[in-house]
């Protein structure tokens, strides 16, 4: 039946005047646009539209109605975004439509009020029978029944044409039209409900008051029981849903929901769960952002398009809101009332009705706040009997908090696991909905934008998941260059305020023209601004074609997008002659104009901002929400690993043989030799304090994840307790801290990509080293909430002090030292520790021309903020350098002490000349040495030097 499946109607109406309407499909000025005549109600004279290829054909059951809301016509259609249903109610569509689906089978050309009584007469349970039966004998009433059918099918049956037969579009009939005006304006804003079309039926049509006085049935005593029962029995048990819900099936049809990529299978078991025959309810549980609600939406399409099993196939599928659902429900019975009378629509709809219940955690303790059972109890029975079916969506995190702690709640639902898409599945959502955000904003997006906006959110935004996090990337990225767009090119606004500067200036000086000086600054004046007006006339002119040539390509855009959306809806319908008529005339013109246009962009001047969204723009709205400079982020994998060995060696002193195991292990793991599930690399660096084991792994952060932020340090000496392990991964349940989670397993979550950093792991108590032993074989953690952390995208790095005093003084490290320190370091950790680890590096001890090159880097360190806030220049001279090595370095303390020294020692006396002499700007400062100590010596720049010298000489 036709109420059974999904609408293939919305009904709009504007205002329909009582006199027929006259259409003109003669070509007019384009060959895609016809013209409309219509007799306006505010007025006798008769108005005409000429709808364009921006307005295509509308699969239409009648003539096509203009963009006006004055001028009358009504027209039935799906997909359409400015439909007005909202002006029936959910039961007087599903009557429109049926009573479609009958003029068809009858093969009528018109639509008429016959249509609605005989559609609402062989409903067993509809309310046409009711209001019938109300106006006739108890014995008699089948009797009528049967008559009052027969007739008016037999009408409809004499009615029927060729060219109906022939599949011309169904018109709606002048009366219907005026039925359906006057039932609109007597509801005075309320929805038009089914007992308004049966009234006004039988009181407008002449055929169907016929048809009841030949059935003994008085037309007006009908009326009267028909309103007395509308008083008594109102429709409003039928509003319920429509009241607190929205019905995905309509918005997927009206092209409003986002095509749902991939998701096949959480779609497939959540179509099996809905088929069973008891507790039929499933609940998408996952993180947030990850596409709940997508597959839910994804149901929408199917069923809209067929794509599911039969006996879902007829079923209209309603997302809660629950906002609505609560608001003004402060008296005790309110809320109850409202669930008990939803809950009772959906299981009078026969299993016709699936509810979806976002944030399913929401039902627990919902409305008990009188005292009144809560939604979850009010739901629990329906559930367990399988009178509704209900889809539910809630994040883990909700679940185990409220649905768990329910045991009779949770056993009514199937849990179905959505996970986060892989970086490719997200590239792939993202390609499809693509096309809807270069509609909505007018821009153009690249494909590399869309790859940048995935790893980029994948690597750097972790709080967050894929895809949501890459869409709004997207869609602010898209944004940002709509805003440019439309604002007004910066050459253009420099040259109109400049303008307007000598306008003004020139304003006043012709008020003192007598003064030769100020009649030649006018003469000057002028002159430039008729230079500025001859070059900014060109600009202007430009600015305007290219606004107009941009605006155009947002209206292709959208007339693409709803052109597509109704050739979708005509091939629902079957309607092939207009599906070929938009797929091969309408939609390729309108595609080769928006490529014509978009062909036309690559001769604008360089002063207009592109409309193409690329990697640039999806870069710097991530450094906007990170922090991250955009020269990072552009830098490639490749690049990244090629320079790294470089890189480090700036940072890192004396460290070659470190630097070299490190960065071979870290090539090996992102080239994809080394096992997949492992961290990218596991090191353990030995050797004494101060040789630069922590700035490796600080440099490792900065070269590989962008940032020194991106090191995760753990102090292993906080661990030396047995119970301390459990900081690390997070209390077990009922312990305080238990919702805090661990100090490791958050720090990873937070940050998947990052170098984590276990300094001194000697001095941690063994049984903390037993949980690393899954980090390094599996690459994931369980913390104590049972959330599995992945390391598979960390780099881990051990730190200790182990054999250190096994060392040779300076140089490097020989064959036997080596066995020395292994030998040590064996016996204190076990062998399956050992085996996991990827390498273990021993760093020598720094020679003295090494520990003078660390001094060097940390004086450039130090140079750094006194160029940018006091625009002094620092050096240091090699007496000074040796200076300070000799005075702070202790073999026992490595070079750590050389940093201390320089900013106690040279710091200080800095700092004093800086507040003593002001006219330091833009000096020179040198550190030297002289009668065995530090003396600063400060030298102004050589301007200055003259300006002094001329003062004195003065």
């Amino acid at each position: 039946m036709g109420a059974m499946r999904s609408f293939s109607i919305i009904v709009s109406i504007l205002f329909v005047t009582w006199r027929p309407i006259s259409v003109s499909t003669r070509p007019s000025a384009s060959p895609h646009s016809f013209r409309v005549a219509i007799a306006n109600p505010h007025s006798l004279s008769t108005t005409s539209e000429t709808l364009h290829p921006s307005h295509p054909p509308p699969p239409s059951l009648i003539p096509p109605r203009p963009p006006s809301r004055t001028a009358g016509s009504l027209r039935l259609r799906g997909g359409d975004a400015s439909d007005e249903s909202h002006l029936y109610t959910y039961r007087a569509l599903e009557v429109l439509e049926r009573a479609q689906s009958k003029a068809k089978v009858y093969k009528n050309p018109e639509l008429t009020p016959v249509h609605i009584v005989v559609v609402m007469l062989e409903d067993k349970k509809g309310i046409g029978r009711e209001i019938l039966a109300s106006a006739t004998n108890e014995e008699r009433k089948n009797d009528v029944l049967e008559l009052v059918t027969k007739s008016l099918e037999r009408w409809l049956a004499n009615h029927r044409t060729d060219r109906a037969a022939a599949g011309e579009e169904l018109n709606i009939s002048p009366r219907l039209q005026n039925l359906l005006y006057k039932a609109v304006n007597d509801m005075k804003g309320e929805k038009v409900d089914v007992f308004e079309l049966f009234l006004l039926s039988v009181e407008m049509d002449d055929v169907v008051r016929s048809a009841l006085e030949e059935a003994g049935v008085n037309p007006n005593k009908l009326s009267g029981a028909a309103r007395r029962l509308k008083a008594v029995k109102s429709e409003q048990s039928f509003t319920e849903l429509e009241k607190y819900s929205k019905d995905l099936i309509a918005e997927a049809r009206a092209g409003k929901l986002d095509p749902v990529i991939g998701r096949e299978d959480e779609i497939r078991r959540l179509v099996q769960i809905l088929c069973r025959r008891t507790k039929n309810n499933p609940v998408l549980v996952g993180e947030p952002g990850v596409g709940k609600t997508a597959i839910v939406e994804g149901l929408a399409q199917r069923i809209l398009d067929g794509d599911v099993a039969s006996t879902l196939r007829e079923c209209k599928l309603f997302t809660l809101d629950f906002g609505s659902l609560v608001a003004n429900t402060a008296f005790r019975g309110n809320f109850e009332q409202r669930m008990r009378d939803i809950l009772e629509e959906i299981e009078k709809s026969e299993g016709k009705v699936i509810l979806f219940i976002d944030e399913l955690h929401l039902l627990i303790g919902a409305g008990n706040e009188k005292g009144e059972m809560d939604a979850a109890n009010l739901l629990k029975p329906a559930l367990a009997r399988g009178q509704i079916r209900c889809i539910g969506a809630t994040t883990y995190d909700e679940y185990r908090k409220y649905i768990e702690s329910d045991g009779a709640l949770e056993r009514r639902f199937q849990m179905i696991h959505v996970g986060e898409p892989s970086v490719q599945d997200a590239i792939s959502i993202l390609r499809g909905v693509k096309e809807k955000f270069e509609a909505h904003h007018g821009v153009r997006i690249s494909d590399a934008a869309l790859v940048q906006a995935c790893e980029l959110s994948s690597r750097y935004i972790t709080m967050r998941f894929l895809p949501d996090k890459a869409i709004d990337l997207v869609d602010e990225a898209c944004s940002s260059i709509r805003v440019q767009l439309d604002s007004k090119p910066e050459e253009i606004d420099r040259l109109e305020r400049r303008r307007l500067q000598l306008d003004v200036e020139l304003r006043v000086l012709r008020k003192d023209l007598n003064d030769p000086s100020s009649a030649l600054r006018a003469a000057e004046i002028q002159a430039q601004v008729d230079r500025i007006n001859m070059e900014l006339g060109p600009l202007q002119a430009a600015y305007k074609e290219e606004r107009f040539r941009r605006r155009r390509l947002h209206d292709l855009r959208q007339q693409i997008e709803q052109t597509k959306l109704s050739i979708s809806e005509l091939e629902r319908r079957y309607l092939l002659d207009r599906v070929a008529e938009l797929k091969y005339d309408v939609l390729p013109a309108l595609q080769q104009e928006l490529q014509n246009l978009t062909a036309s962009s690559a001769g604008s001047l360089p002063i207009f901002s592109g409309e193409v969204v690329g990697p640039d723009e999806v870069r710097s709205i991530v450094s906007r929400w990170t922090g991250i400079p955009v020269a990072r982020l552009g830098k490639t994998e490749r690049s990244r690993l090629l320079e790294l060995k470089s890189e480090i060696r700036k940072r890192v002193v004396g460290q070659e043989e470190a630097v070299d195991a490190v960065s071979t292990a870290i090539l090996r793991s992102r080239v994809g030799i080394s096992p997949v599930r492992l961290p990218s690399c596991s090191a353990l660096f030995l050797g004494p304090t101060g040789v630069g084991k922590t700035e490796l792994s600080k440099a490792l952060a900065s070269q590989l994840f962008d940032d020194e932020k991106q090191l995760i340090r753990i102090d292993m000496s906080e661990y030396m307790e047995q119970h301390s392990v459990a900081r690390l991964i997070g209390s077990p349940p009922g312990y305080i801290g238990h919702d805090a989670g661990g100090q490791l397993t958050e720090a990873v979550r937070k940050k998947p990509y990052a170098v984590v950093l276990f300094d001194e792991i000697e001095k941690a108590h063994p049984s903390v080293l037993d949980v690393l032993l899954q980090v390094l074989d599996d690459g994931r953690l369980t913390d104590g909430k049972g959330k599995v952390v992945d390391f598979a995208n960390t780099i881990i790095i051990m730190t200790s002090n182990i054999g250190s005093q096994h060392l040779a003084e300076e140089g490097s490290v020989d064959e036997k030292c080596r066995q020395l320190v292994m030998r040590e370091l064996k016996s204190f950790l076990r062998p399956e520790f050992l085996n996991r680890i990827d390498d273990v590096v021993i760093f020598k001890r720094l020679g003295i021309s090494q520990l003078r090159e660390v001094a060097r880097k940390l004086v450039r360190e130090m140079a750094e903020p006194l160029k940018e806030e006091h625009k002094l220049e620092l050096s240091c001279s090699d007496a000074a350098l040796d200076l300070i090595v000799s005075q702070a370095y202790d073999p026992a303390y490595g070079a750590r002490p050389i940093r201390r020294y320089l900013y106690k020692i040279v710091g200080t006396q800095l700092a004093y000349h800086m507040v003593e002499q002001k006219e330091l700007h833009g000096s020179t400062v040198t550190i030297d040495e002289e009668g065995g100590q530090l003396k600063i010596h400060f030298e102004k720049p050589e301007d200055e030097q003259m300006s002094a010298a001329d003062d004195g000489g003065a």
